[in-house]
């Protein structure tokens, strides 16, 4: 049984922990992306760098609010056809 990790005490502290989570979670997914799309898809490194490059390009839009995930994914669903 995994031991249960103790709650945030603060508002500061649960933020943090927010960010820190979706952190994770982002570079958790950016690393699944490039495996498949190297080992799969015989990407190479500068295919692969590049990609990771532009996509921290639009982390950095979506921050300071130029674009949002939101629209992101309703692109992705109108444009592409793809839900996200």
């Amino acid at each position: 049984m995994k031991p249960i990790k103790k709650l945030p005490k603060s508002i500061s502290e649960y933020a943090g922990a927010l960010t820190k989570a979706k952190e994770e979670g982002s570079d958790r997914a950016l690393a699944i992306l490039l495996y498949v799309l190297a080992d799969k898809y015989g990407w190479d490194m500068d295919q692969l760098f590049q990609l990771r490059e532009r996509m921290n390009e639009q982390l950095t839009a979506i921050n300071e609010g130029y674009a949002s995930l939101a629209d992101i994914i309703r692109v992705m669903e109108k444009e592409y056809q793809i839900g996200v």
